[in-house]
């Protein structure tokens, strides 16, 4: 069996930004519903749009042929392609208009309304789940591929896009040196530091689910043990897992130096992840008979 290659890196991007962009923009709102510091919500809402967007361009060209991304609209009662990209696109116009109408070049318009950014808040971190959690449903929906079709890869994808989205606030936080008071962005380490943890009893529930099929448990041992294995262990497992596992907790002090280190392993761990789930897809076989014909390029 081979692994699929239809699916490159350039979709591991897209996924990846898709789902950076989405926890960023919960990590600044949730701050803002909780009347956190101003300069920890605007980064957060700030980094939202410009992460999708990007990451849409990397769909774009994936694509062959830009001209035809209209078509990824359509037949949206069929296609999680259509829906996702509509889910998205409502998310980005949502990020936009709260960017321009709170931060800048227009803060006036929104100012110190509570009641509007109240609702900008909700709505936005509706559609921003809602991205995270397509990103795993996209795949899932490729049926031919039995280590994309389990309701374990959206759920996946959720806590690894919300993890990765409290790092991206973070380290730009510090690099910008935004004066974030201490307490608040300890508390979103420990929050950090709980999505790790589950991320990881996930992933090795992901995992153990692949008995289910040969290509599924293919795909596993291409993951372990395989070509992938290194980008796994070393990618997802060290840089995305116990690396900010074990700075955040504080194992080696907790200071500025020691949570760039985590948030920076752990954002290259998040598109490892996806690049690890791309590359260990296996396509299911054309069954005739007794014989199987396994198609690599569907």
């Amino acid at each position: 069996m081979k692994a699929q290659t239809k699916w490159s890196w350039l979709i591991a991007v897209y996924l990846f930004l898709a789902g950076v962009g989405g926890g960023a923009f919960v990590t600044g709102a949730i701050s803002d519903l909780a009347g956190w510091s101003t300069e920890l919500s605007q980064i957060g809402i700030i980094l939202g749009f410009p992460c999708v967007l990007v990451g849409t361009v990397f769909l774009i060209f994936d694509l062959g042929n830009p001209r035809n991304f209209w078509r990824a609209y359509a037949r949206p009662g069929t296609s999680w392609m259509a829906r996702g990209s509509i889910i998205i696109t409502i998310f980005m116009v949502i990020n936009f208009f709260y960017i321009i109408l709170w931060i800048w070049p227009f803060p006036e318009v929104i100012g110190n309304s509570q009641t509007i950014k109240f609702y900008f808040n909700i709505i936005g971190i509706i559609f921003a789940l809602a991205t995270m959690i397509y990103t795993g449903i996209l795949l899932g929906a490729s049926r031919p591929i039995a280590f994309w079709s389990t309701a374990m890869l959206p759920l996946l994808f959720l806590i690894s896009a919300m993890s990765t989205g409290i790092m991206a606030v973070l380290l730009t936080s510090i690099i910008a040196g935004s004066g974030v008071p201490f307490s608040q962005m300890a508390t979103w380490e420990m929050i950090d530091i709980q999505l790790i943890v589950i991320e990881i009893f996930v992933l090795f529930f992901y995992l153990q689910g692949t008995h289910r099929v040969p290509e599924s448990r293919a795909s596993a041992r291409f993951v372990l043990k395989g070509s992938v294995a290194p980008l796994f262990w070393i990618g997802v497992c060290l840089l995305g897992l116990i690396i900010p596992l074990l700075f955040e907790v504080g194992v080696f002090g907790q200071n500025q130096t020691t949570l760039i280190v985590a948030t920076v392993c752990g954002i290259i761990g998040g598109f490892c992840l996806r690049q690890v789930v791309l590359s260990g897809g296996i396509h299911a076989p054309l069954k005739a008979g007794r014989f199987e014909y396994y198609l690599t390029n569907v």
